[in-house]
């Protein structure tokens, strides 16, 4: 199988990113207090999802005040909608591959409203990206239950489902990816994430057939031309094989 691992597990759609809510972010400068918290304390707290839920130094914790009095005086201490400005700074870096001050950026929007899913979504993707395949599904099912049928987190985590499924060879990670495939498709059938995700967990796991039915689905979809070339020639390929 000459299809590169690494190409399924980066979300080649980048589905997830889609979904954050976009907000007016002309009133906020970028935050960067936390720069300041490696010569305080432990800087790799800001790296890890909720800053690791460990207690902070005095240090850190004047800091985080210090940040939060700037959101309150930006947004005139409506947190909800500085944590939502926030996230969305963090999805920015996600897209540009900066997954570091991204978490950093999901991080202080938590710290504004912990009930954020679009952060916490945040966080889970850039866990999967780093492979951490119980902690993201963990954050991915915590977010799921403040979000609600947001159909791209619903297409990310059916992603993250069968990526960490095959990854750890989990037949129920894997049932829960390919029922969460064909409830989406039935819901929106011609979402080219979606399909295309689909057909790659389909390829992973040796269907090919399958895989190359759903593929040419999703080049029948508004969206054919975010298709990946190198999948539809690997399965191609495989199926020739086979032939």
């Amino acid at each position: 199988m000459t299809f590169h691992r690494s190409l399924f597990i980066s979300c080649l759609l980048a589905v997830a990113t889609s979904g954050a809510v976009a907000v007016d972010m002309a009133r906020s400068t970028e935050p960067d207090a936390e720069v300041h918290f490696a010569e305080v304390c432990d800087g790799r707290i800001n790296l890890v999802p909720k800053f690791g839920l460990r207690p902070k130094c005095k240090a850190l914790l004047d800091l985080d005040q210090a940040f939060l009095d700037l959101m309150d005086r930006d947004y005139d201490h409506d947190r909800r909608k500085a944590s939502m400005a926030v996230s969305q700074r963090g999805w920015e870096h996600f897209r540009s591959g900066d997954i570091d001050t991204g978490m950093k950026r999901f991080n202080q929007a938590w710290l504004l409203d912990s009930t954020n899913a679009v952060a916490i979504w945040g966080m889970g993707a850039i866990q999967g990206r780093k492979e951490q395949w119980q902690s993201a599904l963990m954050l991915f099912d915590e977010a799921r239950g403040l979000i609600g049928g947001n159909l791209r987190f619903r297409v990310d985590h059916a992603r993250l489902l069968a990526v960490a499924g095959i990854e750890l060879k989990n037949d129920q990670l894997l049932n829960r990816a390919f029922a969460a495939f064909d409830s989406i498709h039935r819901d929106v059938p011609q979402d080219t994430a979606n399909l295309q995700n689909w057909a790659m967990a389909l390829y992973m796991t040796g269907r090919i057939e399958d895989a190359w039915s759903r593929l040419q689905e999703a080049l029948r979809t508004p969206g054919a031309k975010m298709v990946s070339v190198e999948l539809i020639n690997e399965i191609e390929a495989r199926r020739t094989i086979a032939k």
